[in-house]
């Protein structure tokens, strides 16, 4: 794999024309989501999304190794009466409103009218890929594809779209590849300047835009090599068709997943790392992402059949601004572990441990070889573990180097073990006051081993009755594909914070115009490898709350 910087070939991407060719569909989707408050019925039309889980015959010509590929399954002429149908009955006529504008700007932004030029014959299937390159300032290659509903809804946009231009000054070049006529000249696609674009009709209702005549060629070309194109990928069918419905199926390249989702570099640079892929889902008013990092050769992974870490939740409340279970936390920690599924976990897990200030969490983390809760309160952190998996006697050295006495107080009738000192500073007056540090408290029983910072996050815990809850939504995170090494259940205000200067979710905000910070209720996300051992992939399932 080539170590470029991966910013490089995204450099175009700065550009405000492309931020808003590429977000806008996920606008839609979310606007959706966040502005509309539905409740879903089965019935129609809140059942108009596409529910495809198969690449569609636009795949042909995109190449495997696309930057970033979204292939949306939706009519764009249902979004309006599907955002009128969930809407509240007080919103419907402005949620109608709001759909229509925001279909038609998205498609006024990208340089079309989609009223005028597409309604009327737009099908159900969107596609668009950015390619990989590494030319920079060469503006950034890509190619759409649109569906028609009939014969000639494409054959006469083309013709209008062609005409208009020709109309304004624009030298208009008509050609033949590979028995396909190809038209390409000026356009207003992607930029506020006109750009050189080309445009191929394919079997009457298939349109191929592209950013210029050499992209559209090589999708011609690419769609007739089998071994270069996404539709005959027989990998990424079944890896596809086995999440289930959505209504856009992606692909990105490990560039485009540094660029975008900031994966850990370590993992971005394995040569071995293929590309994600994933589905978009609608659940209510929730937005699932059900993909998979994959790899060009199968992962052995040390971590598998892992065991039942629930039982650690049992021994709490369950509530808390962070939940997270993962299996065999010192094996995650541990630098020297090059395996994939480690170092895509490893910087989530350091940053869940980030937050003690004197490093007991990320120790009693590094000697658990067995399955650990982790729970943050606001008034401090928990960790549960099986008793014998993090061995006592090792923390007490590392309490002890930190000059913390152990010493036994009975509290609501729970035996615990207080690692603490006493240290003096000097108040505003000037006297010396003593204060109580603690490096942590111990409960433990003869299965499990509760972990605390601070007495009153124990106490926060005991009084909590949400367990039911939070166990509902980790199991939700599961499935029959995978082996969950990493589940994290995060708060309303907790996935607020976490997700405010996440890169697409900044640009999107930034898109609408206004903040929909306070539109997020809660995201969890569990990660692990496939339970086929053969299978060289690593699940991502990512459940965004909305309401």
């Amino acid at each position: 794999m080539h170590k470029d910087n991966p910013r490089s070939i995204f450099d175009s991407m700065r550009v405000k024309p492309f931020l808003i060719a590429l977000v806008t569909t996920l606008l839609v989707l979310l606007l959706l989501a966040t502005g509309f408050w539905w409740s879903i019925e089965n019935k129609s039309p809140t059942k108009l999304l596409g529910q495809a889980h198969e690449l569609p015959r636009a795949a042909k010509f995109i190449q495997k190794e696309a930057a970033l590929t979204i292939h949306w399954m939706i009519d764009p002429n249902d979004i309006p009466p599907y955002a009128e149908a969930v809407a509240k009955s007080n919103q419907r006529k402005h949620a109608l409103v709001s759909a229509k504008e925001l279909l038609e700007g998205s498609f006024a932004l990208a340089g079309l009218d989609f009223d005028a030029e597409l309604s009327n014959w737009i099908g159900p299937q969107v596609t668009l890929s950015f390619l990989e390159t590494n030319h920079q300032g060469k503006g950034l290659k890509w190619i759409m594809a649109l569906t028609s509903r009939t014969n000639e809804g494409a054959k006469q946009f083309l013709q209008r779209f062609w005409q208009t231009r020709s109309l304004g000054g624009t030298g208009i070049e008509v050609s033949t590849y590979r028995d396909i006529g190809i038209i390409s000249g000026k356009g207003a696609l992607f930029d506020n300047e006109p750009n050189l674009i080309a445009s191929a009709l394919i079997d009457d209702d298939l349109l191929l835009l592209a950013s210029d005549e050499e992209v559209l060629k090589q999708s011609l070309d690419i769609s007739q090599l089998p071994e270069g194109n996404q539709f005959t990928d027989n990998s990424l069918n079944e890896t596809f068709n086995s999440f289930g419905d959505g209504i856009a199926l992606i692909t990105a390249s490990p560039k485009a997943l540094s660029y975008f989702f900031e994966l850990p570099e370590e993992l971005i640079n394995r040569t071995d790392f293929d590309n994600l892929i994933a589905t978009l889902q609608l659940e209510g008013p929730e937005i699932l992402l059900k993909g998979a990092l994959r790899f060009k050769e199968p992962i052995h992974e040390s971590i598998h059949n892992p065991g039942d870490n629930l039982s650690l939740l049992a021994q709490t409340g369950g509530a808390a601004d962070l939940v997270a279970l993962i299996e065999s936390p010192a094996d995650l920690l541990n630098e020297d572990n090059f395996e994939p599924t480690a170092q895509l976990i490893r910087p989530m897990l350091k940053t869940n441990l980030q937050n003690d200030s004197n490093a007991t969490a990320t120790m009693i983390a590094k000697l658990d070889q067995g399955q650990l809760a982790i729970l943050k309160e606001p008034s401090g952190w928990i960790l549960i573990t099986e008793n014998n998996n993090t061995p006592i006697q090792k923390m007490n050295e590392f309490f002890q180097k930190q000059g913390l006495n152990q010493s036994e107080v009975i509290y609501n009738d729970r035996n615990l073990r207080v690692w603490s000192k006493l240290t003096t500073n000097k108040s505003k007056n000037g006297d010396e006051d003593i204060n109580l540090s603690i490096g942590s408290i111990l409960s433990e029983d003869s299965l499990y081993n509760i972990w605390a910072g601070t007495l009153s996050a124990l106490q926060e815990q005991s009084e909590q009755s949400d367990l039911n809850r939070t166990l509902k939504e980790i199991k939700e995170l599961d499935n029959d594909l995978y082996e969950p090494i990493y589940r994290i259940i995060l708060s309303e205000s907790q996935a607020q914070e976490e997700i405010s200067d996440w890169k697409p979710w900044t640009l999107i905000q930034t898109l609408s115009g206004h903040s929909l910070q306070a539109h997020i209720k809660g995201l969890n996300i569990g990660l692990g490898p496939d339970k086929n051992i053969e299978k060289p992939l690593i699940h991502v399932n990512i459940r965004l709350k909305m309401g």
